[in-house]
């Protein structure tokens, strides 16, 4: 079928178990979204030249076309009325991804832990995707079940001041889903400077003023967004565990892919990886707007905790 006039849904296919339930995800969004899915599969730019393995260019052409085949059986049993093209390509997996995903509202992949020979659409597909992706990226984990919902989308909060673009993102799938949003910040340093900072300004304090920083752009989110409820927690706790045990049993888990002063550096960084990886709800990265370059001082991360 030719491509829906409305920003698609876009899903990269390769034939696993993981990609075709991100399939299923991705549907139920186009629905949601009331536009369509286009599934994407890249092809190896490279044939192997062998008396031992006569591949030719047509044999991996026939497997895409089957792989995309079946995607869109799925995605015409799930939504008959939905509309569904597939595009086929070779070349660099996440580069020739992103090129055919142009003009999409959301970007699906599957995630599966598979051997380095077998993997296509995982690992650093994923991560490579959401760190260069102009528009969000879902990472799907294996155990996500389509028509069971939780009712909670989670949202890790980093910094409150650069949080507009992704609380508006959390905002719409908690409404879209019918579900109630945790805003969730975590912070903690590590070892002793987390002492030093537990001397000096109590865990309680700290965050009564990041409360008080969230809370006019939550009420400006709520005045648009009336039916969603909204719960803000700010713990004293690794970010990563933090988020992991907050977001296992939730719907989504929204995060923000970081900006780091020019737009070729902007990147996944290593708590956003974890999640990615680990975490038992579908996560969705959410790109900048713009980038924006933090002047008050070098800040590192390491393992989810901020260190200057």
């Amino acid at each position: 079928m030719t491509g829906t006039a409305a920003a698609p849904v876009v899903v990269g296919v390769d034939g696993s178990a993981g990609s075709l339930m991100a399939v299923q995800y991705a549907v139920a969004e186009a629905e949601r979204l009331e536009t369509g899915v286009r599934l994407v599969h890249v092809a190896p730019d490279y044939t192997p030249t062998t008396p031992m393995l006569p591949l030719i260019r047509d044999d991996f052409e026939q497997l895409g076309r089957r792989i995309l085949r079946e995607a869109a059986e799925i995605v015409t049993e799930a939504a008959p009325s939905c509309e569904v093209s597939t595009v086929l390509r070779a070349g660099p997996t996440v580069s020739t991804l992103l090129s055919a995903a142009d003009g999409a509202h959301l970007i699906v992949l599957g995630r599966e832990h598979r051997s380095r020979v077998e993997a296509v659409f995982t690992g650093s597909t994923t991560v490579g995707a959401a760190g260069r992706a102009s528009c969000p990226v879902v990472s799907v984990p294996p155990a996500w079940m389509p028509g069971q919902p939780r009712g909670r989308v989670v949202v890790g909060v980093r910094s409150p001041a650069h949080s507009t673009e992704l609380l508006g993102s959390a905002f719409a799938a908690a409404e879209a889903r019918g579900a109630r949003l945790v805003v969730l910040h975590a912070w903690k340093l590590p070892g002793a400077y987390d002492d030093i900072v537990e001397a000096r300004l109590h865990a309680n304090d700290h965050a009564g003023a990041v409360e008080a920083e969230i809370d006019p752009q939550l009420d400006l989110f709520r005045r648009h967004h009336p039916g969603v409820e909204v719960e803000l927690s700010v713990v004293h706790e690794q970010p990563v565990r933090a988020l992991l045990r907050v977001a296992a049993g939730a719907d989504l888990l929204v995060i923000l892919r970081r900006a780091h002063g020019l737009p070729l550096t902007a990147h996944v960084g290593g708590t956003a990886r974890t999640l990615l990886h680990e975490a038992a709800c579908p996560v969705e990265v959410v790109p900048p707007q713009e980038v924006l370059a933090e002047m008050e001082g070098l800040v590192l991360e390491e393992a989810g905790a901020a260190q200057k």
